[in-house]
């Protein structure tokens, strides 16, 4: 048995991240599964590349040697992949976005982009984007929240990052009517309410960490932990329960509330690989994302309404507004 491009991949994974658990996140792969492979390549190439030690997985003295040279193969095998991409008929632009892809959306971008077929797919964690855009297999991802398999890697040689908009947190309650027509001033005190928080894995809830600090100064006993916005909105409408959301997180069968203290802001944030993307096509691309979101948020009036008081209130939108 030979190695191979997917070898070296595994590999490179390890050795970025210095952990076989992380690695495994980052190639979408089950631990054991990926345990298993490093095996058979340290079979192949006669020894361990690895070895445990306080501060994580480390090269041992083969490991040292071969990493990079492995390295450079999967790094000429994503160039050659990037090259005949060029000379396919057209543009293609791939890209993903975790857990929901409105269809709305596709059409933003194939309007701000003329003549390139856009695909679209939707990942159910900004772990599993990032990884297909490691592989090749998407050119640019959009997520909520920060990452921490971006740390470190964001705004490097292969990634580029770009935040579309820092979208404001309110609280998400049941619709009931008064709260709608009470509009954004009858916040009830949040120690009197009951929490759905997103799983801890989850990209939002860090945010939902860092409101809670600054509002009750400790995170609440929540009463069920949801995997997706979706659910957590669906919580909120069935069992009574109060949630964290951005305006776009939310769904029109809830009263978006804002507290009337400063709060930390969830990131919508687009990432790409650097050789799929030129900066024409990434300026258009942000371009469109943001009209698309600006045209997205009308449908709640309360957002709308709050947009209208407050210009600068999202400024990556604040040149369009003036426009609109």
């Amino acid at each position: 048995m030979e190695i191979e491009v997917r070898h070296a991949r595994v590999v490179v994974a390890v050795a970025e991240t210095r952990s076989i658990s992380k690695a495994s996140v980052r190639l979408c792969l089950p631990q054991p599964s990926l345990s298993a492979q490093l095996r058979r390549i340290e079979k192949i190439v006669g020894g361990p590349l690895f070895v445990r030690s306080r501060l994580g997985v480390e090269p041992t003295v083969l490991g040292e040697r071969l990493i990079p040279m492995m390295a450079e193969l999967a790094a000429h095998a994503d160039a050659i992949s990037a090259r005949a991409n060029a000379f396919a008929p057209g543009p293609v632009l791939r890209i993903g976005s975790v857990e929901w892809t409105p269809f709305g959306l596709q059409q933003s971008i194939i309007a701000a982009l003329p003549g390139t077929e856009v695909r679209t797919e939707t990942l159910d964690s900004p772990a599993a984007a990032i990884a297909a855009i490691d592989r090749g297999q998407l050119d640019a991802a959009l997520f909520s929240g920060v990452h921490p398999e971006l740390r470190g890697r964001a705004d490097g040689p292969k990634l580029g990052t770009r935040v579309v908009v820092s979208e404001p947190v309110w609280v998400a309650l049941p619709d009931d009517g008064r709260r709608t027509r009470a509009g954004l001033r009858e916040l009830p005190d949040l120690r009197d309410l009951r929490w759905v928080q997103r799983a801890r894995d989850h990209s939002f809830h860090e945010v939902e960490e860092q409101f809670f600090l600054a509002a009750l100064g400790a995170e609440p006993q929540a009463v069920h932990r949801a995997a997706s916005n979706a659910e957590a909105m669906s919580w909120v409408r069935e069992a009574g329960v109060a949630a964290l959301a951005t305006p776009t997180a939310a769904t029109r069968e809830v009263a978006l509330l804002e507290p009337e203290f400063e709060v930390p802001r969830d990131k919508f944030t687009l990432v790409w690989r650097r050789q799929a993307i030129g900066q024409q096509s990434l300026g258009g691309l942000v371009r469109a994302l943001r009209a698309y979101y600006l045209e997205y948020v009308q449908v709640f009036p309360c957002f709308r309404t709050w947009l209208t008081a407050n210009p600068a209130g999202v400024p990556e939108l604040t040149r369009l507004l003036a426009g609109h």
